[in-house]
């Protein structure tokens, strides 16, 4: 055999959104000692195209030879080295398959050799003894394998190749636009209907059937080449209606060796155990992804039994994994899966999603009583959840259980404003209120809280719903119930500019000192009233009772917002420097985008004194930023924001725009857009050092690292954990986590190592 052989099977297209799969393998393979990587993903991921894209790099890298061999080809699986010499072009000595076996091995052991192998589930164990043999006895073999599951070979690497990346729910045309799940749909449509265009008519569409469709490009390349004779908006509405509902036939050149979306679905659950079965279909009734404990509490299972099998079906990939930002793993299930479980009478069971509702349910009775560390991860669980948390509600409708419906919609908002779109929340009690059998207990809650909801958007609405729901309260031996409707409607006053009307209802609510969030909030709300009748002693003296009452309570958004009150104290006595140290202080109790209403409130106030304080361009601009960040947000926000907040925010954006000019406001938007809320916040806080500090801080600079960054670094340095730099300087954990992505871009590295060998070269 002569040395510098290789097999290409075909020639395709050019490959989309792989670019940094490609990176990791061509790395693994040629720059470091590993021989054999597996790469497993679930059907119509695009393996097999990844697999040529790969064999296509690479395999110039190795001058003794490159085989692909493809066993979809192959009619002896039993006899997986005859498809593995097939791929190979050159003759062996000898007739028997033996001898040409132990020709090909020999020849194997003479210089640095690469093998794909595609579609290694179809090969089974023969395969599996096959590999292990060759890498036994071929020491300059390298072996990549394409495969459903992992082969289970000792040195096994495995590389999990996930779905395409799916756009934003909501975003610019430029960031729907370049998601790769759309490039891929916009390389498809191009070819079947070479005339179709992506803008702004239809961009909204091509991005949910890409969500839709979870990033598969499988899925995708057969939705896409619909638009040979129907529109993005048809297709997604057929997706929406059936998202298995996708043929192979229609893609021409880019057909599929599958019939349809509904029969590939079908093939991924063969070899699944009954069991495994159970266990997916109970999970088809968890909405987006899910964590190992949630999913746990659904089955109701023996803790070792189920990590098994939850190992099982992620070695299968008919679960996924996501990786957060903090390292902890969260489950998920494809859409095709779901939903071909769900048609094929294979969903959840009754009691598991009885055990899915309870689940729910205790989480948000914890996040609502809880306190500290606890409260903080079950508000962000809820937040994350969002869509089941909504399913648990139409649920107990549907068991026609309004009461605790009600119930539920008290709890989340006893924890966090953020943990439901408002429009769901009113579309849910609209409905108990409709169709229920509620107690006056029950009819009073759920009116006065229709009346919270309302309260920034429509406060006549509130104001007759809160004063229904006093009405009924009155005649109940429920005080807390009472003072919370005169909160509310002193919330309302204040919002309608009623400083009077908002005083006396504020005043009867914090009438008898309460541990709830209404008397927390409702203190909050006069000490505003006092604030905005220019008593800034009982402004002070209200805000540091509210303070305290929230941070008792482990209150952490509350304290927040008390600390706002007290920023804005400080800021109309002229004390910048102190408003800046409460703005710092409230920014390290909220986190983003649990707490995502809080922060836009924070901007708002933030945006009013760097306005005041605003002198040169680089200052206006950096208050431009804010105000943009704070238009966007209101702009995409789910809770309605009054027309003052909205008003004072267009008559501070006039005035940025006066001082550096539209164009400069916009290059500041757009900035701003690269950015969370959170981070714009944390950055802009800097703009209110006096000058004297802004100039020492620039001399202490650490290029290419900002100073909090330099902090951070330091920190990680002397082997602290993210929650625990957050603590000692004074930060969320999810902020530090944002710093060390910077960092670690700024040094291009990808380890906490290499940035604490920095630090220590550094210093």
């Amino acid at each position: 055999m002569s040395g510098g052989a290789s097999t290409m099977p075909y020639w395709l297209p050019a490959i989309v959104g792989r670019k940094k799969e490609l990176a990791v393998l061509k790395n693994l393979i040629t720059g470091s000692r590993t021989r054999f990587v597996t790469v497993t993903g679930p059907l119509g991921v695009g393996k097999s195209r990844l697999a040529l894209e790969c064999f296509s790099e690479i395999a110039p890298r190795f001058p003794g030879g490159a085989y692909f061999c493809d066993f979809t080809e192959s009619h002896d699986t039993g006899r997986p080295e005859r498809s593995v010499l097939a791929a190979v072009p050159e003759g062996w000595p000898g007739d028997r398959a033996d001898m040409a076996w132990d020709a090909f091995k020999r020849d194997c052991g003479k210089g640095p050799r690469l093998l794909v192998l595609d579609h290694c589930e179809t090969a089974g164990e023969p395969l599996r003894a096959l590999v292990a043999e060759l890498l036994a006895s071929c020491a300059d073999l390298n072996v990549i394998a394409f495969s459903r599951e992992p082969l289970r070979v000792y040195g096994e690497f495995l590389f999990r190749l996930a779905p395409l990346a799916t756009p934003p729910r909501s975003g610019s045309f430029i960031e729907l636009a370049g998601a790769p799940s759309v490039e891929l749909f916009l390389d498809i449509a191009r070819a079947v209907r070479p005339e179709f265009q992506l803008n702004e008519a239809n961009v909204r569409s091509v991005a949910g059937i890409c969500r839709e469709l979870d990033g598969l490009p499988l899925a995708i390349t057969m939705a896409a080449a619909r638009t040979k004779i129907l529109g993005p908006n048809s297709i997604y509405a057929g997706v929406r209606e059936d998202v298995n509902d996708l043929s192979g036939d229609s893609a021409g050149t880019f057909a599929t060796k599958y019939a349809d979306l509904r029969s590939a679905t079908e093939i991924s659950l063969c070899g699944v155990s009954a069991r495994e079965l159970t266990i997916l279909s109970d999970l088809t009734v968890f909405c987006g992804s899910f964590s190992l404990s949630a999913s746990a509490a659904v089955i109701g299972a023996g803790e070792e039994s189920f990590h098994r099998q939850m190992e099982s079906l992620l070695d299968k990939n008919l679960l996924l994994t996501i990786v957060r930002p903090d390292g902890e793993l969260m489950f998920s299930m494809l859409q095709t899966t779901r939903d071909h479980l769900r048609r094929r009478g294979k969903g959840a069971g009754a009691g598991a999603r009885s055990r899915y509702i309870s689940y729910f349910r205790g989480l948000a009775k914890t996040a609502a009583t809880a306190s500290g560390e606890k409260r903080q991860q079950c508000r962000e669980q809820l937040v994350q959840s969002r869509e089941d948390v909504i399913q648990v509600c139409r649920m107990l409708i549907d068991l026609a259980d309004h009461s605790r419906a009600v119930g539920t919609l008290h709890l989340l908002r006893d924890c966090s404003r953020n943990a439901m779109h408002t429009r769901d929340e009113r579309g849910i009690l609209d409905e108990v209120l409709r169709r229920g059998s509620l107690t006056d207990a029950e009819r009073a809650r759920a009116l006065r809280l229709l009346g919270e909801i309302e309260s920034e958007g429509d406060p006549d609405l509130a104001h007759r719903r809160v004063l229904d729901a006093l009405a009924i309260s009155t005649g109940l031996p429920d005080a807390d119930e009472v003072a919370r409707c005169h909160s509310l409607l002193g919330r309302v006053a204040l919002v309608r500019g009623d400083l009077r009307g908002a005083e006396a209802c504020l005043s009867r609510a914090t009438s008898s000192v309460s541990a709830t969030r209404s008397y927390r909030h409702a203190l909050e709300d006069l000490a505003r009233v006092h604030l905005y009748a220019q008593n800034a002693h009982m402004a002070q003296v209200l805000g540091e009772r509210a303070l305290r009452a929230n941070l008792d309570a482990g209150d952490r958004p509350g304290g927040a917002l008390s600390l706002f009150v007290l920023a804005e104290v400080a800021a109309d006595a002229g004390e910048v420097e102190r408003a800046r140290e409460l703005l710092t202080r409230a920014l390290s109790l909220l986190s983003w985008p649990e707490d995502r209403e809080e922060l836009i409130i924070g901007l708002e106030l933030l945006a009013a004194v760097l306005a005041r304080t605003s002198k040169t361009v680089e200052q206006w601009r950096q208050t431009a930023k804010v105000l943009a960040a704070i238009i966007d947000a209101h702009r995409d926000d789910e809770h309605p924001v009054p027309s003052r907040r909205r008003e004072r925010v267009n008559e501070l954006a006039d005035k940025a725009k006066q001082a550096i000019g539209l164009s400069g406001f916009k290059e500041e938007r757009d900035t701003g857009m690269l950015s969370t809320p959170a981070e714009v916040f944390a950055e802009a806080l800097s703009g209110l050092l006096p000058e004297h500090d802004r100039g020492a801080s620039s001399q202490r600079c650490h290029a290419p690292l900002t100073d909090r960054e330099f902090e951070v670094a330091k920190l990680v340095s002397q082997g602290l954990t993210n929650r625990e730099i957050g603590r000692e300087l004074g930060i969320a954990e999810w902020t530090v986590v944002n710093h060390l992505r910077k960092i670690m871009k700024k040094l291009d590295c990808s380890s906490r190592v290499f940035v604490a060998k920095w630090v220590l070269d550094t210093d």
